[in-house]
């Protein structure tokens, strides 16, 4: 019997269940750390040494064209659809480079969507936001888009597209990388991880690659900070409770309309 049916059978649900569980990890091993926080203390501690990174800067801040305000303050979101983020990142093959550019669900760590251009454009961007409108167009009314300052996120095409679909644009401060960490961690472990930094050999390999390490790190890959969910079992039941209460605000409104009258 699987853990989802063991929580139906008991009358609980999987996200109580995991959130009982790790607190009684934490409670029989209080020393427990994530892999990250035990990256870092080693690093501290000079038990490992500190990869030394090349960092290809593919934001282009220089230009003229609208900043949108910092709208997450690296705050916390609460529910799915809540927060968005965005960055680009760049794959190789043997030929040539390709820009990879990912939107993520930041309550629920989930990427949403993807797409893979021969150019550093705004083509690559709106393919990706697209893919989410056709899915989740009415989820993503109010979204908060989050992305560094660079001419894609900026620019005037992408910028009408977020207004036709209700989608509140933010930026990062200007020199301050740290608001849009999350993603940049993303992509570290897609590259590190599953493998995305390697040179490949043509641009069949690189999608089917790139395809299997979306699949693996929304679906197998478990994170602590998701009550040790998987970010696709945490977006599922973030968005059924999201919709739920969604459900239940327009029934209030609907009454309250019916009484006024």
């Amino acid at each position: 019997m699987n853990i989802r049916k063991l929580c139906t059978f008991f009358g609980y649900s999987r996200q109580a269940y995991y959130k009982s569980l790790s607190q009684l990890v934490k409670e029989d091993h209080p020393g427990l750390l994530s892999r990250n926080k035990l990256e870092d203390l080693m690093l501290q501690n000079q038990l490992i040494i500190n990869r030394k990174k090349r960092y290809r800067y593919l934001t282009n801040s220089l230009h003229r064209n609208p900043v949108s305000e910092n709208r997450l303050q690296r705050n916390i979101p609460g529910h799915v659809f809540e927060v968005l983020v965005s960055d680009i990142t760049y794959l190789r093959t043997r030929d040539k480079e390709y820009y990879l550019t990912a939107i993520m669900d930041l309550y629920a760590r989930m990427i949403l969507s993807y797409c893979i251009t021969n150019q550093l454009n705004t083509d690559g961007l709106i393919r990706a936001f697209m893919l989410i409108v056709r899915k989740y167009k009415e989820e993503l009314k109010g979204s908060i888009f989050h992305s560094d300052r660079g001419t894609q996120y900026c620019s005037n095409a992408f910028r009408e597209l977020a207004e036709k679909y209700n989608v509140r644009l933010s930026n990062s401060r200007n020199g301050n990388p740290y608001d849009n960490a999350c993603m940049e961690r993303v992509f570290s472990t897609l590259k590190n991880e599953y493998m995305l930094k390697i040179t490949f050999p043509d641009i069949v390999s690189l999608n089917r690659a790139v395809r299997n390490a979306v699949y693996s790190y929304n679906n197998k890959r478990l994170h602590m900070s998701l009550e040790n969910q998987t970010p696709k079992e945490f977006f599922i039941a973030g968005l059924r409770s999201y919709k739920h209460i969604n459900k239940e605000r327009k029934s209030s409104k609907k009454k309250e309309s019916f009484i006024i009258n």
